[in-house]
């Protein structure tokens, strides 16, 4: 029995530091993930605000809205979506450029303030499609603050 509280107690001496490496490799691991959770929640919301713009643009020869506020109540219930998991407390997360439905498809309409450590932003193009991705250095430049 001496023998078996020994080998348990010398046991726990290595499992400790072995658990303490383990969940200081899960932790950030974690993290990232609640993070990619947040971009997807934020690129779905961005595509409903792209498609309320190409109906937008049905109804107004080809035209976006002037301001992304203009969709509401007609296309959007609210402006909720304006409002992004990724940049919490921020009413209008997006920079929105605005234009026609008969841009190039892959013109930038709308893109996320918030930019992850990679660069990254919720990007969405004027045909409706969206990406988490490094935008062009123009459409990067020409956001406003």
């Amino acid at each position: 029995m001496a023998l078996a509280g020994l080998i348990l107690g010398y046991g726990w001496v290595v499992m400790l530091p072995v658990l303490a490496i383990l969940a200081g490799i899960a932790v950030p691991v974690f993290g990232e993930v609640r993070t990619r959770g947040k971009e997807v929640q934020s690129l779905s919301q961005a595509k409903q605000i792209a498609v309320a713009c190409r109906s937008y643009a049905s109804d107004h020869r080809g035209a976006f809205p002037p301001q992304l506020e203009d969709l509401v109540p007609a296309y959007l219930p609210d402006r909720t979506l304006f409002a992004s998991p990724l940049s919490p407390g921020e009413a209008m997360a997006y920079y929105y450029f605005g234009g026609t439905d008969q841009a190039p498809p892959d013109t930038v309409l709308l893109m996320s303030k918030y930019k992850n450590r990679r660069g990254r932003r919720i990007v969405m193009h004027v045909n409706g499609g969206g990406s988490v991705g490094v935008p062009p250095p123009e459409v990067e430049a020409t956001a406003r603050p």
